[in-house]
């Protein structure tokens, strides 16, 4: 385990029962680890393999109080099929979800600073489709290609998701 990962790990646990206790103290504490693994500290402030997306938004807000954390890079759509792909065909068993996220954290940086919800919910979501992320991905590059609209690529995964989830429970 690195140096960074162990401080990472063991410094909010020494504070606080309290996720947005320990996450205040150890941003005071590390803010180079703020700058450079947000979500990293965010996923061990919280404790837990399972991520609720509502409270993670909520630890992202408190987090920018210390370090506002803005795009870096222009990332397309495009470019993050490999990156998605590459997350989603991991094999590997990670003792915990603060070192799956720290691994692809350094690995992937400006990915997932740019789409922190996206990045958490794939490294979280052990029941992920990845054919349903990357038909999403593929619609975004449309979009941004001027390929199709926003409103259509909306109504398309609109219904392909109504026909594989919702349409099969109520029997229509």
């Amino acid at each position: 385990m690195s140096r960074i990962l162990k401080d990472i790990s063991t410094c909010p646990k020494e504070h606080s029962d309290n996720e947005i206790d320990r996450l205040g103290y150890f941003c005071k504490k590390y803010p180079e680890y703020v700058e450079n693994y947000p979500m990293t500290v965010i996923v061990n402030s919280l404790n837990t393999n399972t991520i609720n997306m509502d409270v993670f938004i909520k630890m992202m807000t408190i987090l920018s109080k210390f370090k506002n954390h803005t795009k870096c890079v222009d990332i397309l759509p495009s470019d993050l099929v490999p990156i998605v792909d590459d997350v989603l065909s991991d094999t590997k068993i990670y003792e915990r979800l603060t070192d799956k996220v720290f691994h692809y954290e350094t690995k992937y940086k400006d990915a997932m600073k740019s789409y922190p919800n996206l990045f958490l919910k794939l490294l979280s979501d052990n029941d992920m489709d990845k054919s349903d992320i990357m038909r999403m991905l593929k619609l975004a590059s449309d979009i941004y290609d001027d390929k199709t609209t926003r409103d259509n690529a909306s109504i398309k995964v609109g219904d392909e998701l109504y026909t594989k989830y919702v349409k099969p429970k109520i029997g229509t």
